[in-house]
């Protein structure tokens, strides 16, 4: 850090200074670590932050659910065997609640709380024939058709409810579910396909993002699949998809680090024939990582896996400061003055490093801000270790170089392509025809579903169950909010009205609890049609108590007004679970399932989202986004350097040649097939960086055939841990790691250019 600064400050005490953060570091990463799976949280946000915290609310409430299914050719097979497993998955606890069976006793609880207001409500039928019919006649003549045709009703309700309006109230609230499910026997029960299933509806105990609770789970499921001989058993829920991204992004990270791990070994032993340099680099590295997860866990709490995917690919940038230290101590005799050779080198480099990846930063997307805050203390962590702690422990005597491989640093440094790009005008025709090329070809791709590699077992449990309980997978829903429950009931109802002249069996929640000007009105209808002559006569002739005209004159009188703590009531919460958001960002919400095609008109309090479709318009916004900053970035730093040390041709060259690496490697990766997206140009703006760092290392080398050897070395840990990346089933993380390890093989070969023709052996 002292050396950094350039202070002349006490090197021990730097050293004890620097090992202290490092152990603190270690101690809080161990002791506060926490990672996040949740594949939504790698969606951009809103531009609203009202928006955005209603959506999370929403997802939320979908993602603690779990529906497990038993289905058998047998009912009695698969009545027996489902409810064995509603046991089982009731003593595991892993759940809070599993419903398997109609609830009587919340039924009954609802009937009570909403009996005393149903002079307030008016189911939606209802409501469209009081527009339909102005006079009474209609209601009597269908009360009286109804009262004929019952069975089993009792005379007190008769009483209570004489014309059945409470009755069509009740019998409306099944509508919120969004489940067309059949009841055997209290037991939730659909036949279809020529098999009886019984569905369970599981609400989970902890998040849905906990890997530990995930495995759990998931065993648990794999157990009942195992066991089902006589029946099918299957299960669908968010948790199932989390697990997936969750083994998947573990996977990759082991690939990645443990292919870079053993490139870099075998690298190690070839090249140094000795274990102690690598032993000390990967060390620096792993310090370097843990120092990296420590600040990203203080500032963002939770460190997403996807970034920690993109994150330990500095493992193979970072190496590139231990080959530089390591390069110079076996080829250089003057082996007391290692830092002063390579420090403007290492520390020019990193800063052009750290300003590309806090181009992440801008974007405003919380996913590149970690990656972006992670890969600059990582590379930080490991050039403070290789300056300060590499002096301390490195002996060179005990390594050995590779006369071969330096021989082929000077045929490196001589390449073709490097004396072709050693003149700008050359370089800046090219660099304009390739930058045209990109613009003209490339054929972006912002399809969220390319974040996540979807298992077909999965998919195909979740198309069988939407099936059998005729869920819409449509996926559309309007947020609506408002800062008082009695106006957001108001605009919801006027928005039930748009919609039911494209859906009439759309049913809203201002339906059976309106707004209070709606209230009074049903109110008022109420009370003319029990004070008029056609009830009484109803009442009269089908030979009913006349007391029941009285006792609903004076009920219907009564001045009333439904108290919106009937929200919190546990019944109305279980019943509109997924309709109601409650309070979000200081607003009350809820959501109104869409099917496909309906619209609604523009509304600044009215949301449709549509997940996957607005998260790749944002990508989309983003990836321009993005192409914004590389251009800002490569000018930015165009200017800087210019401005501070080489002169405007020579910054020039310096910026191009990295920039036109990226271009290129762009291109090739859109005619080889690969996704191209907003992480292709981050991509590209990582090539700009790490080939900056070549070109300016060659630039500031004592000894250019040093550093081109060095150069060597660290492209193939790069290119070795990018390039693996490639391998990914994920197709964002495949093409951006074939971009990243395209450009920085094209860098290698071009960043020679800088040097003056002719002279390359000058510095020899």
């Amino acid at each position: 850090m002292a050396l950094i600064l350039g202070l002349n400050l006490n090197k021990r005490l730097a050293v004890i200074v620097w090992c202290l953060t490092l152990v603190i570091s270690g101690y809080y990463a161990i002791t506060h670590l926490s990672f996040e799976a949740n594949i939504l949280k790698l969606l951009p946000k809103y531009d609203s932050e009202t928006t955005s915290a209603l959506i999370d609310k929403a997802s939320a409430k979908i993602n603690d659910k779990l529906i497990i299914v038993v289905a058998a050719k047998s009912q009695e097979i698969a009545r027996k065997d489902f409810l064995q497993h509603v046991v089982i998955y009731q003593k595991s606890g892993l759940f809070k609640q599993i419903k398997s069976e109609i609830e009587l006793d919340q039924y009954q609880q609802l009937y009570k709380e909403l009996l005393k207001y149903r002079y307030l409500m008016m189911a939606k039928d209802d409501q469209l024939a009081v527009e339909k019919y102005p006079d009474f006649n209609y209601f009597i003549d269908m009360a009286a058709a109804q009262l004929y045709g019952l069975v089993g009703y009792e005379q007190h309700q008769i009483s209570s409810d004489p014309l059945f309006f409470f009755n069509h109230i009740i019998n409306q609230l099944s509508e919120f579910g969004g489940l067309q499910i059949e009841n055997d026997d209290g037991l939730f029960y659909v036949y279809k396909n020529k098999k009886h299933h019984y569905f369970a509806f599981a609400q989970l105990r902890e998040s849905a993002f906990s890997p530990q609770y995930q495995q759990n789970v998931v065993d648990l499921i794999n157990t009942s699949q195992r066991q089902n001989n006589h029946s099918d058993f299957y299960a669908f829920g968010s948790i199932l998809y989390v697990h997936q991204a969750y083994l998947q992004a573990k996977g990759e990270i082991s690939t990645v680090g443990v292919g870079s791990l053993i490139g870099i070994l075998l690298l190690f032993i070839i090249v140094f024939r000795s274990l102690t340099p690598l032993i000390i680099s990967i060390s620096s590295i792993a310090l370097g990582l843990v120092f990296a997860l420590a600040i990203t866990t203080l500032v963002f709490s939770k460190v997403h896996l996807f970034a920690l995917v993109f994150g330990s690919t500095i493992a193979g940038v970072s190496i590139d400061y231990c080959f530089h230290y390591l390069c110079e101590s076996v080829l250089n005799k003057d082996r007391k003055n290692i830092i002063p050779h390579i420090s403007a080198g290492l520390i020019i480099g990193f800063a052009s490093s750290a300003m590309v990846y806090l181009g992440f930063v801008i974007t405003g997307y919380q996913v590149l801000a970690q990656i972006s805050l992670f890969s600059i203390c990582g590379l930080f962590a490991v050039l403070i270790n290789v300056m300060l702690l590499f002096p301390l422990l490195v002996k060179s005597k005990s390594m050995h170089s590779s006369n071969s491989m330096l021989r082929m640093a000077g045929l490196l440094i001589n390449n073709p392509l490097a004396i072709f790009f050693n003149s700008l005008p050359k370089m800046i025709v090219l660099f304009a025809i390739t930058a045209f090329a990109n613009w003209y070809w490339l054929n972006p791709n912002d399809d969220v579903r390319a974040l996540q590699s979807l298992s077909s077992d999965l998919q195909q449990e979740e198309s069988y169950i939407r099936d059998v309980l005729s869920l819409k997978a449509d996926g559309r829903y309007a947020l609506i909010h408002a800062k008082s429950i009695d106006e957001l009931l108001t605009i919801e109802s006027q928005v039930i009205a748009e919609l039911r002249k494209q859906d009439k069996n759309i049913t809203g929640i201002s339906d059976f609890i309106p707004a209070i000007e709606q209230q009074q009105k049903h109110q008022q209808f109420y009370q003319k049609l029990y004070q008029s002559n056609v009830f009484k006569s109803y009442i009269i002739n089908n030979g009913l108590d006349s007391t029941i005209i009285t006792s609903q004159l004076l009920q219907v009188n009564e001045k009333r007004q439904i108290d919106y703590q009937l929200f919190e009531n546990n019944a109305i919460k279980n019943l509109l679970t997924q309709r109601w958001l409650s309070k979000v960002a200081e607003v009350y919400a809820l959501a109104i399932p869409l099917t496909a095609g309906m619209k609604i008109s523009q509304h600044q309090q009215v949301v449709i989202v549509q997940q996957a479709a607005d998260a790749t318009k944002l990508f989309a916004k983003f990836r321009v986004k993005s192409l914004n900053i590389v251009i800002i970035a490569a000018f930015t730093l165009l200017l800087l350097l210019a401005f501070f040390r080489y002169g405007l041709t020579k910054a020039m060259h310096i910026v191009m040649l990295p920039f036109f690496a990226g271009l290129s490697a762009l291109l090739i990766t859109q005619i080889c097939g690969f996704h191209i997206s907003l992480f292709s140009i981050l991509a590209l703006l990582l090539i700009l960086g790490m080939g900056l760092d070549y070109v300016v290392f060659l630039c500031e080398a004592k000894n250019s055939q040093h550093v081109m050897f060095a150069l060597m070395l660290s492209s193939i840990t790069t290119v070795l841990s990018f390039g693996l990346l490639s391998l990914s089933s994920v197709a964002v993380i495949k093409s951006f790691g074939f971009t990243v390890a395209l450009g920085i093989l094209t860098i290698l070969f071009i960043a020679p250019a800088i040097l003056n023709p002719g002279k390359t052996d000058a510095k020899q």
